[in-house]
C-alpha cells in the first residue's frame, strides 16, 4: 500500500505539487482554455480545407467532433488497405519514410516464408504439387528461373534505393501486423492440410500481384525516380506470380474437392487477405 501511495502522489495529476499550485492554475485557466480552443479551431479549419481540396472531395470525410484533441477520418470501404497505399504511390503522396517502413516489414515477412513453404512440401503426398513447390522454393532462394537472385535480396535492392540501412532492415523487428501474418502462415503450414496454406499463397496473395505490382512499378519510376534494376523485385513478380497463382488455384481445385475442404480453403484465403492488408497498411505509421 505504501508503494501504491508513492506512485499516486508522484505521477497522478492530483499529486501534492499540483494541489498546492491549484489556485494559480485555476486563475490562469480561462486564458489557457481560450488559447487551446483557438488553436484547435484553426487546426480543424485547416483539415477541412485540405479535405475539400482533394481530387475527390469528401473522400475521406471527417467525422463529427464533439470534444478532444483529435479528428477522426472515415475512409470509404470501397477499397482494401493495399489499394490505398497503391493509390498513394501512384499519386506520389506516400513519402519515402513510409516506403521505408513498408519495405522493411515486407522484407521481414518474405524472408521468413521459406520454412513454411517447405512444411507444405513435407506434408503434401502428391508428386506434381511437390515438384511445383520445389521449383518455387528454388526460385525464392536463388532466383534460378527468373535469372535474378534470391527474392529477399532483390527487395533489399529496392530498400537501398530508398536509402535504407540494409543491415538494419535485415535485423529489424516485425511489428505486430507483420508478425501476425507470418505466424498465421507458419501455423497453416504445420497444422492444416497442405492445400490450405497453398491456397493462402496462390489465391490469397499471388492472385492480386500482377495488376497491383504493374501499377506500383510504373509509379515507382515516374514518381520516385527508380530504375529498372531498383524495382526488379516488383517487376519480376508480375509474370512469375501470375503463373504461380494460376498453378496454385489449379492444384487446390484438383485436390480440395469436398465441401469441408473447400470451406477450409475459403476461410484461410479470406483470413490471409485480411492479415496481408494489415501488413500493407503499416506504411501509415510514418509521415
Amino acid at each position: 500500500m505504501g508503494r501504491l501511495e508513492l506512485m499516486a502522489d508522484t505521477f497522478l495529476s492530483l499529486a501534492t505539487p499540483v494541489q498546492l499550485a491549484l489556485p494559480s492554475l485555476l486563475q490562469q485557466a480561462p486564458a489557457m482554455r481560450a488559447r487551446v480552443l483557438a488553436r484547435l479551431v484553426e487546426n480543424l479549419a485547416t483539415l477541412d480545407r485540405l479535405l475539400e481540396q482533394q481530387e475527390h472531395p469528401g473522400l475521406p470525410r471527417r467525422l463529427p467532433v464533439a470534444a478532444g484533441w483529435y479528428a477522426m477520418l472515415e475512409i470509404p470501404r470501397t477499397r482494401s488497405d493495399d489499394a490505398w497505399v497503391v493509390l498513394g504511390i501512384e499519386a506520389g503522396t506516400v513519402t519515402v519514410p513510409q516506403l521505408q517502413i513498408f519495405t522493411e516489414q515486407f522484407y521481414l515477412h518474405i524472408s521468413k516464408m521459406l520454412p513454411w513453404i517447405g512444411a507444405i512440401y513435407v506434408r503434401c503426398p502428391h508428386e506434381d504439387v511437390r515438384t511445383a513447390l520445389v521449383k518455387n522454393l528454388a526460385e525464392e532462394c536463388t532466383g534460378f528461373e527468373s535469372n535474378t537472385a534470391a527474392h529477399p535480396e532483390l527487395l533489399l535492392e529496392f530498400a537501398r534505393a530508398l536509402n535504407c540501412d540494409t543491415d538494419a532492415v535485415r535485423n529489424g523487428i516485425q511489428l505486430p501486423a507483420g508478425r501476425r501474418v507470418t505466424e498465421y502462415f507458419e501455423f497453416m503450414g504445420l497444422c492444416r492440410d497442405w492445400f490450405v496454406p497453398l491456397s493462402a499463397i496462390g489465391i490469397g496473395l499471388e492472385s492480386f500481384v500482377p495488376e497491383t505490382f504493374t501499377r506500383m512499378v510504373k509509379a515507382f519510376k515516374e514518381n520516385y525516380g527508380m530504375t529498372d534494376e531498383q524495382v526488379i523485385f516488383w517487376q519480376m513478380h508480375i509474370l512469375a506470380d501470375q503463373d504461380h497463382g494460376d498453378e496454385g488455384i489449379e492444384m487446390v481445385s484438383n485436390y480440395a474437392i469436398t465441401g469441408e475442404q473447400r470451406k477450409a480453403v475459403f476461410d484461410c484465403t479470406i483470413e490471409t487477405s485480411r492479415l496481408f492488408y494489415d501488413l500493407w497498411n503499416l506504411y501509415s505509421l510514418r509521415e
